[in-house]
């Protein structure tokens, strides 16, 4: 899956502008749309993509009497049976044309497809798609929605200044005969990298890019940190050919570091070793663009921390291989030519270790508050709650939420003032509170809520249960 990946720690990172981009064109493709919105009927969810309200509920008022139709159906069958899901669907997507009739591409092979699809299930689906764009008169849709995809595609357009597409070039080691196809899909939460390879041997790269903010308009945006989904996406089909080539290798291997914590895994929708290992290596091609492009060790060292918190437990390692691999280019001309290598260092990782320094990273906790845990005699007058950490803290990232004994005992926040840190120590987070006389409350202050200054989360989430006086 590709699911939007936490890389706001870059979004206040500038970045240099390639002026090479400018031929650059980001659209929206009717292809995208169409597989989008069958599977958004079919109740995909990671094709219910409700951030564009108007564009959403016109969706779901023109195709109301087609929720039963033939596509939609085998699509539902498709996703129970044989997982086509995610970027399973848009693989479909990027492997036909719409001419007379929607067809798969006559100079490219079927067998570009995610192999979940299977050829007799992809010739299937063709014929009920053929028959849901006309009867559906999907184009006549399409074509009626051209003033929002125009604001889509001019509002993604600045992002593409910013995009070295050379890189890729360079640091693979490859040529590619066309500039990468930047597709914005409004169906879409997530998103996607698929390539195609043609009869020829050519082949078309494509970043399928989904949405998940408007402005104020109601119009679809993209925050500068959306450049490093779009590149994250962009190595994909560079990565996933390598894996392809050379899982066998390490397959034993990948499969007992996947078993570490499958249900991580699951939850970011990665259900199987060889998707995680894409996702390794594409994680960690991403933050080599980012090092090269001068973005500073702190930020790095933050990125890196939270691949290791996503369950990418030895990016680090995958980090340190590349940088052998990027000065010895001497030696090897491209990543495929260093894959070997990389391989081998999987074989040789030790799963104990991985977790050994895994879990010495978790030491920040909270060791005081103002209130101490049990407290029956509290001030009710007491304005904040004032906790205090062993360690420096990373002071964009805070948060409170109800304790254990439920959201009733939550105290009440009645008025404007703000949680603040003291920004000289960084060790002590400010909560304003409004208390009442008494009363019993109960907080808690959640692992995942505070960050330590390297990038890694609590080791326990803290607990405060107390009582106010008279």
């Amino acid at each position: 899956m590709q699911k939007v990946w936490l890389f706001l720690i870059l979004t206040t990172t500038t970045y240099l502008t390639y002026s090479q981009n400018n031929k650059l064109t980001p659209v929206v493709d009717e292809r995208t749309e169409l597989l989008g919105i069958v599977f958004r009927l079919a109740e995909a969810d990671e094709y219910i993509n409700n951030t564009l309200p108007s564009y959403s509920k016109e969706i779901n008022e023109y195709f109301a009497n087609f929720k039963n139709h033939n596509v939609v159906k085998f699509a539902e069958k498709l996703r129970a049976k044989r997982g086509v899901s995610y970027n399973a669907v848009m693989s479909m997507a990027i492997n036909i044309e719409i001419t007379d009739s929607i067809r798969f591409l006559p100079n490219a092979s079927i067998d570009n497809l995610d192999s979940r699809w299977g050829t007799k299930n992809a010739k299937t689906f063709l014929i009920y798609l053929n028959q849901f764009y006309r009867e559906s008169n999907f184009h006549q849709f399409f074509q009626n929605h051209s003033a929002i995809y125009s604001i889509a595609t001019e509002n993604f357009n600045h992002l593409l200044k910013e995009l070295d597409t050379r890189w890729f070039e360079d640091f693979y080691g490859v040529k590619t005969s066309e500039e990468p196809n930047i597709i914005v899909s409004l169906t879409n939460i997530g998103n996607y990298g698929p390539k195609i390879t043609y009869n020829n041997g050519s082949e078309n790269i494509y970043a399928i890019m989904g949405i998940w903010e408007i402005d104020s308009l109601g119009n679809p945006i993209f925050s500068k940190s959306v450049l490093s989904v779009l590149v994250h996406e962009l190595n994909h089909s560079f990565c996933n050919p390598l894996i392809d080539k050379y899982y066998h290798y390490f397959q034993k291997e990948v499969k007992q570091l996947y078993n570490l914590n499958p249900s991580l895994f699951k939850a970011q929708a990665y259900g199987d070793s060889k998707t995680v290992m894409y996702e390794m290596l594409v994680r960690a091609c991403t933050i080599k663009y980012f090092q090269q492009k001068k973005v500073g060790s702190p930020k790095i060292k933050l990125l890196i921390a939270d691949e290791r918190t996503n369950g990418f437990l030895w990016i680090d390692r995958m980090i340190d291989w590349l940088d052998v691999y990027d000065m010895s280019r001497d030696k090897y001309s491209t990543l495929s030519s260093f894959m070997p290598e990389i391989a081998k260092n999987i074989k040789e990782l030790s799963l104990e270790q991985i977790k050994k320094d895994y879990e010495s990273c978790f030491v920040t906790k909270i060791i005081s508050s103002n209130i101490p845990n049990g407290a029956t005699n509290v001030n009710s007058s007491t304005n904040f709650i004032v906790v205090t950490f062993n360690s420096p803290m990373n002071i964009n990232n805070n948060g409170a939420s109800w304790g254990k004994k439920g959201k009733k005992y939550y105290p009440k926040r009645e008025d404007n003032r703000k949680a603040f840190w003291n920004k000289e120590t960084k060790m002590e987070w400010n909560f304003p509170v409004n208390l009442k006389p008494n009363s019993t409350y109960s907080i808690s202050f959640p692992a995942e809520f505070f960050v330590d200054e390297n990038g890694y989360p609590m080791k326990e989430t803290y607990y405060l249960d107390f009582k106010t006086g008279n």
